[in-house]
């Protein structure tokens, strides 16, 4: 067998022209492609440099707050002092709930204390009102005691001092002894009926005494509550 032979023809100056290549113009390339190189690696060093350079400016130059460990370090300031801000809100809240019924408890108070004054006003006027009625009683008694006839308990019946000499015309001469007898008998019932009315008299006046009591205890009472009220009021 016969092997194919590669037949390469060879290249002619023409060849060089129709390509627009020669080989001098190819050495002449290539060692401008390595100067090419070298400018461009060191082109990229000055630029590293130079960006390097800048950095160092720029950290220099730069104030603080633009870093990132100062940029944390105020985000949690800013975290720590909304948290405060939210404390202090609740707390105005609470304080705002507390004025609220503060001011509640005032207004009720005041209204308790208006009551007590009218009250004690009302108490004043009744007390005012039972010292005249009081005067009146004793004023009353002392002309009744003026005018009281006198009791002997030994003779049990009335002794009054004018009867001595009070004649009774109407005495029968023949019935002397029976008018003595029923006479005696009259000044008895009445000694007994004055004594009762006397006694329901002083009963009335001790029941008034007592309720005369009563009413200055519970004077006195609604005063110290009046007085406790107003320390109280002078507190808030």
């Amino acid at each position: 067998l016969i092997e194919p032979s590669t037949r390469q023809r060879r290249r002619s100056a023409d060849d060089s022209v129709i390509i627009d290549r020669n080989p001098s113009n190819k050495i002449h390339d290539d060692l401008t492609e390595i100067e090419n190189i070298h400018e461009l690696r060191e082109i990229i060093r000055n630029q590293r440099k130079f960006i390097q350079q800048l950095q160092m400016r720029v950290r220099t130059n730069t104030p603080d707050i633009i870093q990132l460990p100062t940029i944390d370090k105020l985000k949690q300031q800013i975290q720590n002092l909304n948290l405060v801000i939210e404390t202090y809100q609740d707390e105005s809240n609470l304080l705002k709930t507390e004025l609220k019924k503060l001011y509640k408890t005032i207004e009720h108070s005041r209204k308790t204390q208006q009551n007590y004054e009218k009250i004690f006003r009302e108490q004043q006027i009744c007390i005012a009102q039972s010292k005249k009625k009081l005067n009146k009683y004793e004023q009353f008694f002392k002309k009744y005691d003026n005018h009281l006839p006198i009791f002997d308990e030994r003779k049990e019946h009335i002794i009054n001092p004018m009867d001595e000499y009070i004649i009774d015309l109407d005495i029968d001469i023949l019935q002397g002894n029976d008018t003595k007898k029923k006479t005696s008998v009259a000044q008895r019932d009445s000694a007994l009926s004055s004594t009762t009315n006397t006694n329901e008299l002083q009963r009335q006046i001790n029941e008034k005494d007592e309720q005369i009591r009563k009413l200055n205890n519970d004077i006195n009472t609604k005063g110290e509550q009046i007085q406790d009220l107003m320390f109280k009021l002078t507190k808030t």
